[in-house]
């Protein structure tokens, strides 16, 4: 066992205060007798498990005034609170709706009480410490747990922006050594030393038969790419709009500065079909600027011409598509197949931008095109993307696979889960609480509705449900006081001076709804016959003047999602231009946008069909329904075509009863 303890000073330039004080006759001001030394903390790396520990000298300048404090403190992101302590006094879980009386000679004051606070911000946890009154110092020390993430071959736990003396022992699991630790105020970061695939497992025992375990899966830090050849393809379809130009740029200048520096780098737009082959990066974005979103995206044909770019390539070639993942349908192998490279020769990068709760509707080809040959995957917000670029060097190597989950290069995956009767052994790291918070992945939940209280009883976790308490110790009763607690037995909080009231946090939440279709039926059907059914007629008259006997049922059968016609078909009548013409005619189609916070993201495919014909000398379309594969054939209709209104000569209209005369007698007096 290998352990490394590396200590680190940041010491704030003076004295911290507490959030507030309070005491007899003070109901809660600003500190004017407490201070507080410079905080410590300490993190222990047990695999990608981390054990922590907040601690805090509070110092009461005035003895003989007894006073207490208020301190709010935030943890990293995804800890949860598991315990704390008092100077050397350890604390209890007990309920968060608690009632309080003086304390007694028999049961002393609670000199400690720590509440969950709402999240700030930027998502991490935060915790309310209550000091019942003290007359010289007292520590007060917070216990957390937390899972570290695995990027860049390192273990990283996001920090909130501490000033504190802070200490880090890591001790990585089997397989890897510490190469490096360093960290700032908003990360602690233990670089690691490991050179294959790792899989890491942590068990810790609940009790009743059940047992928490931890899977940590950690794929090697690939070899740097040495592509002498890079093509860039962006998708340049109408529902790119949705992640908007910006993003695309911002994600080329990135790679612009991770593609290897002597590589020759080619890019490429693709809508319908690809665009002009560009040299070098500035021409690609300058195209991108001046590029008119257009409907239809064929990767096939963008991927075939990269096969044709790259055919003369000599060395590793790199493919890096920029994308949103609208293909329409794809065979999952259509992508492999269209490429035709060998998996020494070229690989495939994917970066595949979201926006909203929009996600790659066609992700699966591209995925196994990577997989054939060889790159990565990856898909990521567009509203996240300046957080997640720093990781752009890794986007660029070789992904791994363990098992069958894909693993970035140097990245890692832990698993949280609690099992029946699993492995025996515990880990010095609290992951019991880590399970009970974190949702079951690999199977439905074992625990019932009564082994799950009894459980979370056992491993409390600060929040809506349990606060933590630090019991008296002097006291006729205080020992048998805290025995009872300990075991569940009820509780009530015994105070010198009563705790300070607060005013409720609130917080209002914004509800995340999601709407129908930004396309229903009635939009749909406006929409072929304003849109398609005028160019139709169009092309139709055209192909008359080569053929003036064409004429027939003409299927179309149009994939729309995202504002975009993505494939569009036709089965056509013979005539090659007259088709191509009709095809053309339906990827001019302007579906509206759908919003990406509101709208369902959804694929219409729709078949609709136009008959062409010669009636009276003029060129006639009807109309079918866009559900089925049957013109409707208005003349059949009962009733027919409504004819124009008969010519009525009205005559003299000064004589509106044509000359007679009314026989009625006016009434008699």
């Amino acid at each position: 066992m290998r352990k490394l303890l590396v200590l680190l000073a940041v010491t704030r330039a003076a004295a911290a205060e507490p959030l507030g004080e309070y005491g007899d006759g003070v109901y809660l001001r600003t500190p004017a007798q407490i201070t507080a030394d410079p905080c410590e903390v300490a993190l222990r790396f047990e695999g990608a498990i981390v054990d922590g520990w907040y601690r805090e000298q509070l110092t009461n300048t005035t003895a003989d005034s007894p006073m207490g404090a208020v301190e709010e403190v935030t943890l990293p992101a995804g800890a949860v609170v598991v315990g704390a302590k008092l100077d050397a006094q350890g604390s209890v879980a007990i309920p968060t709706g608690y009632s309080s009386e003086p304390a007694s000679d028999a049961v002393g004051p609670d000199p400690l009480l720590v509440t969950s606070l709402f999240p700030d911000d930027a998502g991490h946890p935060r915790v309310r410490l209550i000091v019942a009154p003290f007359a010289r110092s007292a520590t007060v020390q917070v216990h957390f747990t937390a899972i570290a993430t695995v990027r860049g071959g390192a273990m990283r736990l996001a920090l909130p922006g501490w000033s504190c003396k802070r200490s880090v022992t890591v001790r990585p699991l089997a397989g890897a050594t510490l190469a490096r630790e360093h960290d700032s105020p908003t990360e602690a970061v233990a670089e690691l030393a490991y050179g294959r695939p790792l899989v890491w497992t942590q068990a810790q025992v609940l009790g009743d038969g059940f047992t928490a375990r931890a899977t940590t899966t950690i794929a090697p830090v690939a070899k740097a790419p040495g592509a002498k050849r890079v093509l860039v393809l962006v998708d340049g379809s109408r529902s790119m709009e949705l992640v908007g130009e910006p993003a695309i740029a911002q994600v080329l200048k990135a790679l612009a500065a991770a593609v290897p520096k002597d590589a020759e780098v080619q890019g490429v737009i693709f809508d319908r079909t690809p665009g002009p082959v560009l040299a070098g990066m500035p021409a690609l974005e300058a195209a991108l600027h001046a590029h008119v979103p257009a409907n239809g995206s064929d990767p096939v044909a963008a991927f075939q011409l990269a096969h044709n770019v790259l055919a003369s390539a000599r060395g590793e070639a790199m493919i890096v598509v920029i994308s949103d993942g609208a293909f329409g349908s794809l065979g999952d192998d259509a992508l492999s197949r269209a490429l035709d490279e060998p998996e020494s020769k070229v690989d495939v990068h994917a970066i595949v931008l979201d926006r909203g709760h929009l996600t790659a509707q066609s992700g699966e080809p591209l995925r196994l095109a990577i997989a054939h040959v060889g790159g990565s995957y990856v898909e990521v917000n567009a509203d996240d993307l300046g957080g997640a670029l720093v990781e752009i060097d890794s986007w660029l190597r070789p992904a791994v696979f363990i098992g069958d989950q894909p693993l970035l290069a140097g990245a890692g995956k832990t698993e949280i889960e609690i099992v029946r009767d699993g492995a025996k052994g515990a880990s010095p790291a609290p992951i019991a609480e880590l399970a009970l918070t974190a949702s079951n992945t690999a199977e439905p939940d074992p625990l019932d509705e009564k082994e799950r209280p009894l459980l979370e009883r056992r491993h409390p976790i600060a929040g809506d449900t349990f606060a933590f308490s630090v019991l008296a110790t002097h006291g006729t009763v205080a020992r048998a006081r805290h025995d009872a607690v300990a075991g569940g037995g009820p509780f009530t909080r015994t105070v010198l001076t009563p705790d300070p009231p607060f005013a409720p946090e609130v917080r209002i939440g914004q509800a995340h709804v999601l709407g129908p279709s930004a396309l229903d039926k009635q939009l749909l059907d406006t929409l072929l016959r304003l849109q398609l059914q005028p160019p139709a007629y169009v092309c139709y008259q055209k192909a008359l003047g080569k053929n003036a006997k064409l004429g027939g049922l003409v299927g179309f059968h149009l994939e729309i999602s995202r504002g975009e016609v993505t494939r569009a078909t036709v089965d056509g009548l013979g005539d090659r231009d007259f088709d191509a013409c009709l095809v053309d005619a339906a990827y001019r189609l302007v579906p509206p946008m759908p919003d990406p916070a509101y709208n369902t993201d959804d694929r219409s495919l729709v078949a609709y069909p136009l008959t062409f014909t010669m009636h009276t000398d003029k060129a006639v379309i009807v109309a079918g329904d866009a559900d089925s594969e049957s013109p409707l054939d208005i003349d059949a209709i009962k009733g027919g075509v409504a004819r124009p209104p008969r010519h009525v000569d009205a005559g003299d209209t000064s004589q509106p009863l044509g000359g007679m005369h009314s026989t009625l007698q006016p009434p008699q007096p």
